[in-house]
């Protein structure tokens, strides 16, 4: 199974490293400078990897930006966002 919210990204940012995510993961709800990709495209997610390796200028200023937006969330932060996010797709039940 998939760790769906993002922790295994959130991890490597700190770490200063690009990050390629699932699309169906939570965090992409929270980050705009991560690169995205179907669960299960595998082709897709090597084009991605292969593109991190190939382009260093790339790599750089995903790992840069990743950091910087990634900054200010904090765990109250994190967790009003959930709360906003469970409350926009529960609200019809």
């Amino acid at each position: 199974s998939a760790e769906t919210f993002g922790l295994a990204a959130l991890t490597a940012i700190k770490h200063n490293k690009p990050t390629i995510v699932s699309k169906q993961s939570e965090i992409t709800k929270l980050m705009s400078c991560t690169l995205k990709e179907d669960f299960y495209n595998t082709n897709g997610l090597a084009d991605k990897v292969l593109s991190l390796i190939k382009h260093p200028i790339l790599h750089q200023e995903l790992s840069e930006n990743n950091l910087k937006e990634t900054k200010n969330l904090t765990p109250e932060l994190l967790t009003e966002k959930t709360i906003k996010i469970y409350k926009e797709v529960t609200k019809d039940w």
